[in-house]
């Protein structure tokens, strides 16, 4: 149920939380080359305290190396938010959402979308709730589109 694509959530210097995948980084490699010889694979995750949408490359912060499935992180529904922004030292890293809620996936044999959707106040349980992001991902293509 955690982040697979790697996250540095560093701000002058690299940081990781070991207990993800990024501490097990042979395991997450033998993990990746199983995805990559599946077709279509798409990795759900969350327990970060945040949404997020990344892509999961054969080796974990090198863009020059192959997307093998995209990631759709779940934000919190309740739990504090982490919302320092990771993208300058997190590449693979295609949107970051610092709200509260939770995502939706609905899944055809052509494609999968999956929305963000947000709590305009965690603690009022009669919050409004709208879509923050949705994307789309076609069978045969591991990068996502943001729609």
């Amino acid at each position: 149920p955690v982040v697979l694509a790697g996250v540095n959530a560093g701000i002058e210097s690299d940081a990781f939380y070991l207990d993800t995948w990024d501490g097990f980084p042979q395991g997450r490699e033998r993990l990746i080359a199983q995805l990559g010889a599946s077709s279509n694979p798409v990795v759900l995750t969350g327990d970060y305290h945040a949404g997020m949408v990344l892509d999961v490359h054969e080796r974990p912060f090198d863009q020059a190396s192959a997307v093998a499935a995209p990631e759709f992180m779940s934000p919190p529904i309740s739990s504090p938010l982490f919302a320092d922004d990771i993208s300058a030292r997190t590449p693979q890293l295609r949107q970051q959402l610092n709200e509260h809620g939770y995502l939706t996936a609905e899944v055809t044999p052509g494609e999968l979308t999956v929305a963000f959707r947000v709590l305009a106040d965690v603690s009022d349980p009669g919050s409004s709730i709208r879509t923050a992001a949705t994307w789309k991902v076609t069978a045969g293509d591991p990068v996502a589109r943001q729609v």
